[in-house]
């Protein structure tokens, strides 16, 4: 069954590729792996026509949070993928992200792979999972104690003023619970984030593109909850990235549960956490086996979502260890840097997307901890509570090996309400549930600031958190409050004077600010992906008004980057341009 709408969808929408990608055979796939390209130079896109390999939306969303465009947007070269089609290769898919073409290969054919390597424009061969050691330095302890202590500070300090100035923080308590029969059986779910109070000041994700990554979405139509969203076309778009086709409506429940739980619509029986948003369905996992290909699929769906200008990815789902056979990962590799599709979740979010993603459930397991790409920095992971805060015991557990808090924070995920096949009100537990509870009240704050970028989205979701002071491997931050977060987006501390020269930087700049006299600032200079490359701390001196230097910074790769000021009174983020 294919949508009933699609809209959003790029003419060139494999760019030329798609007439070289093959459907999938029914029998089963062999190995697969990911050939690697030297470069763009020959491509026939430009990064000054944008037009043709990025969505009107994907524009409009790039130019108003400043999102550069660069040659890791632009498509693979369409010769590239004609030469290997030329071999008899079934090419997958292609990822302009990391400029490769996934294929199937049998390994054991090596006159074919020796050919391939040999190619002029191919620069690796490699299986589909393996992946090379790209750890970047760690912070010294003392540096990451120091932060998080001023960021507790911060906190304290935006919650104290937040409401000093926000009468209006929430409505009554009597006012939310009388609109408690509206909601449903969601009602108590919604209501531990402060959801309810956003959908009643008219925040319900109106607006908000989200895309979900899953396992299936059977019989999705026939739903009586979704009869709105379908008729006035906010269905709009959606792969099946397993089997190459647009048969979405159909293979395993997961996905539809996870998608009733933010878009479904029937008051005074169940409402999603954005029901209002617009939403894009993409099918990544194949949940007859576990295999390093479905990493494949999900960056394939995450470049996608990119094109088309989506503001948010919910995934519940997250990788580990695989079916005999495949490459399984190490918890040493859960620092944001190593998995693929960690990779490419960071990078999704540095092209302007809120990623969402489930922690996984492996807390009473052998593995334990949290689960790619849940470990990516910029990534933010749901964990597991029950409806009165208390932890699901099966939530994964953080940190990250290199340290950052994880999960970043919770959601009900034991007892979680979403519905069935029959198409009633059932209760299920599991991280996958958490998470679109968190990825839908996220569309509905971003619908009630748009002025605020995904990552400032992000990071207020943390500071509302009930554990943002005090972190642990169990909740991370806590249950956020999403009332909280809004106040926290709206209200903007004043007295702030911040100038940067130059800018462009070539090999250094200053900064010059005012500050409180002895007040510690910290500084952070990070790229679109969240990787910081300097930072440092400063104590403002008692006239208050101060320069800091950074210097040596010819060796920072061209582009564009954020300079991030956190003080006990504020946080803020300043472009910097690298030449």
């Amino acid at each position: 069954m294919k949508m009933s709408r699609k809209i959003f969808l790029l003419s060139l929408l494999f760019y030329t590729a798609s007439a070289f990608l093959s459907k999938i055979q029914a029998q089963e796939p062999v190995d697969r792996w990911w050939v690697f390209f030297d470069h763009k130079k020959n491509t026939p896109f430009s990064i000054d026509k944008p037009e043709s390999f990025l969505s009107e939306r994907a524009l409009e969303k790039r130019m108003k949070f400043d999102v550069p465009i660069t040659e890791a947007d632009l498509p693979v070269d369409p010769q590239y993928l004609e030469r290997l089609a030329s071999l008899n290769l079934t090419l997958r898919h292609t990822s302009r992200w990391f400029n490769a073409v996934s294929v199937e290969l049998d390994a054991e054919d090596e006159d074919l792979m020796a050919t391939i390597e040999a190619l002029a424009f191919v620069s690796e061969l490699r299986p589909v999972g393996r992946r090379k050691n790209t750890n970047s330095a760690l912070s010294s302890e003392k540096q990451n104690a120091n932060r998080h202590e001023l960021m507790a500070r911060q906190q304290h300090s935006l919650v104290e003023q937040a409401l000093e100035h926000s009468a209006d923080l929430m409505d009554s308590e009597d006012e939310v619970v009388d609109y408690a029969d509206y909601f449903g059986d969601s009602f108590a779910q919604l209501n531990q984030l402060c959801g309810p109070n956003l959908h009643l000041r008219g925040y319900t994700g109106e607006g908000i593109l989200i895309a979900v990554m899953d396992a299936g979405f059977p019989d999705l139509p026939d739903f009586d909850y979704f009869n709105t969203m379908i008729a006035e076309g906010r269905l709009v778009d959606g792969f099946n990235y397993v089997d190459n086709d647009d048969n979405l409506f159909d293979h395993h429940k997961h996905g539809r549960n996870v998608f009733t739980i933010m878009g479904a619509y029937l008051p005074g029986i169940y409402i999603g956490a954005a029901p209002d948003a617009s939403y894009v369905l993409f099918r990544t996992e194949d949940v007859a086996s576990e295999r390093n290909i479905e990493e494949d699929n999900w960056i394939a769906a995450a470049e996608r979502s990119a094109e088309i200008g989506v503001d948010v990815i919910n995934t519940s789902l997250g990788y580990s260890e695989f079916d005999d056979g495949q490459l399984s990962y190490t918890y040493a590799e859960m620092d944001g840097n190593s998995a693929m599709i960690t990779r490419a979740a960071d990078i999704a979010a540095s092209k302007g997307i809120l990623v969402v993603n489930s922690a996984g459930n492996e807390g009473q397991g052998n593995w334990k901890y949290i689960t790619a790409p849940a470990d990516g920095d910029s990534v933010l992971a749901v964990g597991g509570v029950d409806v009165f805060g208390d932890l699901y015991s099966r939530s994964s557990r953080g940190p990250s090996v290199d340290g950052r808090v994880k999960p970043n924070v919770c959601a009900v995920g034991r007892g979680t309400a979403f519905i069935n096949a029959s198409g009633t009100v059932e209760n299920g537990s599991g991280t996958s549930y958490a998470s679109p509870i968190v990825a839908g009240l996220a569309a509905c704050l971003m619908q009630a600031n748009p002025d605020k970028s995904s990552m400032e989205i992000f990071h207020a979701i943390e500071q509302s958190a009930s554990n943002f002071t005090s972190p642990n491997d169990s909740l991370g931050y806590g249950i956020p409050n999403f009332c909280l977060a809004d106040q926290l987006l709206k209200w903007q501390p004043s007295g702030e004077l911040v100038q940067i020269s130059p800018n462009p930087v070539a090999t250094r700049f200053d900064l010059m600010f005012s500050g409180v006299a002895g007040e510690t600032v910290y500084f952070e200079l990070y790229d679109l992906s969240g990787r910081i490359h300097r930072s440092l701390m400063y104590e403002v001196p008692s006239t208050g008004g101060t320069k800091v230097s950074f210097t040596q910074l010819q060796d920072l790769p061209p582009g564009f980057y954020l300079l991030r000021m956190i003080s006990e009174a504020y946080t803020k983020s300043i472009r910097v341009i690298k030449q």
